[in-house]
């Protein structure tokens, strides 16, 4: 087994301790079970540091995990696919409020916050703006328009009802494909 002391030693009279951080790579010659340890370990301090978040930190863990994970879902990335409304119940349950003291926070009518989160209406680009600037700039209008529009792009692929309806009001084709 490598003398890791003695390696780390002899770096550090070149380099800091956050050159030889950034540098370390996990030693090749690990068994199995010095990794599982390993894994366990960091699992523990990782959990510790969790838990030892402020109220700040947390609220800013969640709104960067959502903005990620809005990114997914506008990229496809996401599985099963969220919904716009989805992602306003995910930022209301973040921030710790509810959906009428969030409403009021954005000068909404509650019911159309319901509406959102339902589905039953999308987010419109005042409130994909409200929304940017309650979250303080963190999940900006246009992800939040994007997931709209993303939404709105699997309908029109999914929609043949519809389709045939609007098809009645045209008069003349000015092209027919073959």
């Amino acid at each position: 087994m490598t003398d890791y002391n003695k390696i780390y030693k002899k770096l550090r009279e070149k380099y800091t301790n956050e050159e030889i951080a950034e540098a370390m790579l996990i030693p090749p010659d690990w068994t199995k079970e010095e990794h599982k340890k390993a894994d366990e370990e960091f699992r523990v301090l990782r959990m510790k540091m969790l838990a030892e978040r402020t109220p700040e930190e947390k609220l800013y863990g969640g709104l960067i995990t959502i903005q990620f994970q809005i990114k997914a879902a506008i990229e496809g990335r996401l599985a099963p696919a969220k919904t716009s409304g989805d992602f306003l119940r995910q930022y209301i349950k973040v921030i710790g409020k509810t959906q009428k003291e969030f409403a009021a926070d954005i000068s909404l009518h509650p019911s159309r916050v319901s509406r959102i989160i339902k589905g039953k209406e999308k987010i419109s680009k005042a409130i994909a703006y409200r929304l940017e600037q309650h979250s303080g700039n963190t999940i900006s209008a246009l992800l939040w328009w994007k997931l709209g529009q993303k939404e709105t792009e699997e309908e029109i692929k999914k929609e043949t009802k519809e389709r045939d309806i609007e098809r009645q009001y045209v008069k003349n084709i000015v092209y027919k494909a073959s």
